[in-house]
């Protein structure tokens, strides 16, 4: 798969066909993107590394219309060294060898995604027309499964022709999430506040989702919930879950076209995936947190040398766009949990993916295809 920038790159750069390469693997579509991937990747520097990393950042910053003003000056200005919580971590305890997926979709046909309708909702509209809402902030806590389950949950049952959904208490899912887990499914990083889409399955048959409002988003996620916010929760038992942990599942083909399907019949969908990153980055450094995806939304397809770790972030998927350039047909949409610092430069003109708005996402095809490790689906309507 080939899109023009590989070829202006190549040319301007003096790019090797080794580099070129590079940009292909991690799907890489802007001198900002390769400038802030290369950034990332300071294990490129070892001997015999094929990719000449410092020389091409410095290159980059001096031809000048290489990077853009936007980028320069977000990645000029002082940031806080914030990580991201993670908290939809893997599953750890295999408890044998790994089994196929229970209940999973019967292969579908061999259409790229970017083949099919655009499904709903329509992303591609207008932005005055979109149905999208605020973001809301973790904070820093590794609450995103409640972030991304509720998400999803005001999206299905956002009435016909509002505005905008009425908010659920995250915080409340999450803290249901991590209490109706059983032993068997305790995810890595249990202990400080992981937590696994697994639970909200469980817990919203249960415990339910009770408004925002009655059990507000900066309330301790370990408080249990109060009475009132019990009283108030609404339980449901429409939804679909698949779990695909790498050490207690064979992943299973087509994981992008579940996913993408259920987008079209109109469900919204929760995801949890891992985080990646270089083994010579800061600590605290992601695929999902590290300048590019900070500045855009775009979440970066891992290259060669960013290794998987246990933790992971979740986040409600909510739409798509096509790509006849990408291998998997294209880009779902998120509504992510980092508030409006995140994402502070969408919908770049003439890049896809195009992030609709500050505090929303991208992440490829591929990405969904290869290392999602849950979906949960919320159905539409009240139950």
């Amino acid at each position: 798969m080939s899109w023009p920038f590989l070829s202006a790159a190549k040319e301007k750069l003096a790019l090797t066909d080794d580099e070129v390469g590079f940009l292909r693997e991690g799907g890489i579509r802007s001198y900002d993107e390769f400038h802030a991937v290369l950034a990332a990747s300071p294990s490129l520097d070892q001997p015999g590394s094929r990719i000449r990393r410092r020389p091409l950042m410095e290159r980059m910053r001096n031809i000048e219309d290489c990077l853009s003003p936007e980028y320069r000056a977000f990645i000029d200005q002082p940031r806080p060294a914030t990580g991201l919580a993670g908290g939809a971590n893997l599953l750890t305890a295999g408890g044998g060898p790994p089994q196929p997926v229970p209940n999973w979709p019967p292969p579908a046909d061999a259409e790229a995604l970017g083949g099919k309708p655009q499904p709903w909702p329509n992303l591609g509209l207008p932005v005055a027309q979109r149905p999208l809402w605020p973001p809301r902030d973790q904070l820093g806590a590794e609450t995103c499964i409640g972030f991304a389950a509720s998400g999803a949950l005001e999206r299905a049952w956002m009435a016909p022709g509002a505005a905008a959904p009425d908010p659920l208490s995250a915080i409340y899912l999450y803290n249901r999430s991590r209490a109706r887990l059983p032993p068997g499914s305790l995810p890595a990083g249990f202990a400080k506040g992981g937590s696994r889409l697994e639970g909200v399955r469980l817990s919203l048959p249960l415990d339910g989702a009770c408004p925002e409002a009655d059990w507000p988003d900066g309330t301790p996620p370990d408080q249990a919930p109060s009475a009132a916010a019990l009283a108030s929760a609404v339980k449901t038992d429409k939804l679909v879950y698949w779990d695909l942990s790498p050490k207690r599942f064979i992943r299973p083909p087509k994981a992008a076209r579940v996913v993408f399907d259920l987008l079209n019949a109109g469900v919204p969908v929760a995801v949890a995936a891992p985080l990646f990153k270089d083994p010579n980055a800061p600590q605290n450094q992601n695929n999902w947190n590290y300048d590019y995806a900070a500045f855009s939304g775009k979440v970066a397809d891992p290259t060669p040398t960013w290794e998987r770790l246990e933790d992971g972030h979740a986040v409600a998927v909510l739409g798509f766009q096509a790509d006849p350039t990408q291998d998997d047909g294209g880009w779902f949409i998120f509504r992510n949990s980092l508030g409006r610092s995140w994402a502070t430069n969408p919908n770049i003109p003439g890049i896809l993916p195009r992030v609709p708005e500050r505090g929303w996402g991208a992440m490829s095809a591929t990405y969904v295809e290869r290392h999602v490790w849950e979906i949960l689906a919320l159905l539409p309507g009240q139950p």
